[in-house]
This record gives structure tokens, C-alpha cells and sequence, in this order.
């Protein structure tokens, strides 16, 4: 989470267009962070949404556990941490 959100966006965007120019016809799924509560920490939105922009920009598929709400009321598929998917 303590990342420098300029830098990852770059990191990512070189990621995906390296993963586009090695397989330049196939369908590109991008699955943001999960997290196991409603309240979701500022830093993990903002991963969240510079994976989501590069996803968008490298033609790829975007899912988001964040806002579909994957683990929030499911604390059985949270591991022991309380983070964590099990």
C-alpha cells in the first residue's frame, strides 16, 4: 500500500504493453485488489484505480472485487489475518 502511485501506474503500463506486444491476440483480464470490509483504505482505491486506467488503456478486461463487493459480509473467505483471502 505504500506505494508511489506515479510509479506504479508506469510499472504497470510497462507491464502491460509488454504482456500486449508477447501475445498481441489474446484477451487480457485484469482483477484488481480485494479487500474484506466496506472501508477500504484510500491507498488501496487509488491501486485499484491506476490498475483499472492501464487496464482500460492495454485493451484488457477489468474486474473489481473492491466494488462489486466480492468479500465485504464474507468473513468466511477471509483468511486469519483478517485481510487476506483464504
Amino acid at each position: 500500500q505504500d506505494v508511489d502511485p506515479v510509479l506504479l501506474a508506469q510499472r504497470v503500463h510497462a507491464t502491460f504493453a509488454l504482456a500486449r506486444r508477447m501475445a498481441p491476440s489474446a484477451r487480457f483480464l485484469v482483477i484488481g485488489p480485494p479487500w474484506p470490509t466496506a472501508d477500504v483504505p484510500v491507498p488501496v482505491l487509488v491501486i485499484r484505480d491506476v490498475l483499472a486506467g492501464a487496464a482500460w488503456a492495454a485493451g484488457a478486461d477489468f474486474v473489481d472485487p473492491i466494488g462489486d463487493r466480492w468479500f465485504v459480509d464474507r468473513p468466511e473467505l477471509i483468511g486469519s489475518d483478517g485481510v487476506h483471502p483464504n
